[in-house]
């Protein structure tokens, strides 16, 4: 009986003494940094960069800086609706205008520099995509 007691009393000593992890919970805005709050998608990539698709396009933040891609750097819209990564480690960019773009090796590929891309635009927007297990 006393070795019960003494067992009980062991584990409700250590049990004081260890504390559960806090998560980490960072919200981001325009206050910090991020280019808007309006954002309808986020994702983290394979390289650990978080995404976030919006109105104003694709948001990369490095955690540090964030850094805007929009038409200048080559997106064919603006409104950027899903991200997403395939197996190749192409970053995918789904826009509210039917077109798709992909960032490759620091280039964006549009339909002006990547014909097939071309074939990929509908006169609506993609909600999401997949990748078979091919490769394709």
């Amino acid at each position: 009986m006393k070795r019960i007691l003494l067992t009980i009393f062991l584990l409700a000593a250590q049990s004081a003494f260890v504390f559960a992890q806090d998560p980490f919970i960072k919200n981001f805005n325009t206050t910090n940094g991020l280019y808007t709050n309006n954002v309808y998608n986020a994702f983290q990539d394979s390289n650990g960069f978080i995404w976030f698709a919006s109105r104003i396009g694709a948001i990369r933040y490095d955690g540090i800086n964030f850094k805007l891609y929009d038409r200048s750097d080559g997106l064919d819209g603006t409104i950027v609706l899903r991200i997403k990564e395939d197996s190749f480690g192409r970053i995918w960019f789904i826009n509210y205008n039917g077109s798709v773009n992909y960032l490759y090796n620091n280039q964006i590929h549009n339909t002006s520099n990547t014909p097939f891309l071309e074939k990929l635009k509908t006169g609506i927007h993609y909600t999401t995509f997949i990748e078979e297990n091919d490769g394709d």
